[in-house]
């Protein structure tokens, strides 16, 4: 099927173009309409206001929009653009989905095309149906075009809902261990008060930072004394007791692993010391996922 045809009925309607590329497809709708564009060939420009959506050859928009509405073809001249573009109507959504479930809460987002949606796109534009049920039949692919796309999209968020607590997570546990550098709380102790259990802490936590929690804090513990002892106002002993260690051969040990240097040299030429080593990921026991030394036992 080569060219442009609209249909439409019910609170829905689908625009399907194949053919070279246009300047500018002005799409009319109500406000708050909900809009899928399936961009399959091509490269297109979606203008919501002064808000201009970048879709690339093989992705989708979707969004709720209010306002103008229009679609650009962003390549050259004689390029192939195939895209099709469903508009639903606010009591068609109503119809169909929960009254609970919520779009104008999101703005437009772009997405890959799941192949699920472009099977059915490619089955809608190719309908082999008798013309009484034409009507019945682009209603059906529309909504299943619709429901994929928006279960699709509520897995991504999800996704990113999950990055996003995990970094926040990871933070929290940073800034504890940071305000506790001579008392740190028990794992456990940290893995309650940031709402997760110790063994998914210390996983995400190793995924964010690229270490353990235990070797976070020896590191953050190590830095602080050094500092101090650059500033002068304490001695080694001092240092070490300021940042938690409880014994001063532990320190010292530890401190020239990180820094190459033992740390009563470490006051006399700073300026010459190399910079942090990077340590090797501690060793964990088979099975567990958690380091063999407990948080604790850093000192």
């Amino acid at each position: 099927m080569f060219g442009d045809f609209a249909l439409e009925g019910g609170g829905f309607r689908v625009v399907w173009w194949n053919g070279e590329g246009r300047d500018g497809h002005d799409l009319q709708g109500a406000d708050g309409d909900l809009w899928i564009f399936v961009n399959l060939e091509g490269k297109a420009e979606i203008h919501t206001g002064r808000k201009v959506h970048l879709l690339s050859q093989r992705a989708l928009a979707i969004g709720q929009v209010w306002g103008e509405l229009t679609c650009r073809f962003a390549g050259t001249t004689g390029e192939c653009h195939r895209f099709l573009c469903l508009r639903a109507s606010q009591e068609w959504m109503q119809r169909w989905l929960s009254p609970a479930y919520s779009i104008s809460k999101r703005a437009v987002q772009i997405m890959p095309i799941p192949g699920r949606v472009e099977q059915t796109v490619n089955e809608m534009v190719g309908a082999r149906v008798d013309s009484d049920f034409l009507g019945g039949w682009y209603q059906a692919k529309a909504l299943e075009i619709a429901i994929s796309v928006l279960n699709s999209r509520e897995e991504e968020f999800f996704c990113e809902r999950q990055h996003r607590v995990a970094h926040e997570r990871v933070e929290k546990v940073k800034a504890i261990l940071t305000r506790n550098l001579e008392h740190p709380p028990a794992l456990l102790e940290i893995s309650r008060e940031v709402g997760c259990s110790p063994h998914y802490l210390s996983r995400i936590f190793s995924q964010e930072t690229g270490t353990t929690i235990s070797r976070y804090l020896r590191d953050l513990r190590l830095d602080r004394a050094a500092t101090i002892l650059k500033q002068g106002r304490s001695n080694v002993t001092e240092a070490a007791m300021e940042v938690g260690y409880s014994s001063l051969s532990h320190f010292s040990k530890a401190f020239a692993e990180r820094f190459g240097v033992c740390p009563c040299v470490f006051p006399l030429n700073p300026s010459l010391l190399p910079s942090p080593k990077k340590r090797p990921p501690a060793r964990r026991k088979r099975g567990s996922g958690l380091p063999v030394r407990e948080l604790q036992k850093s000192r």
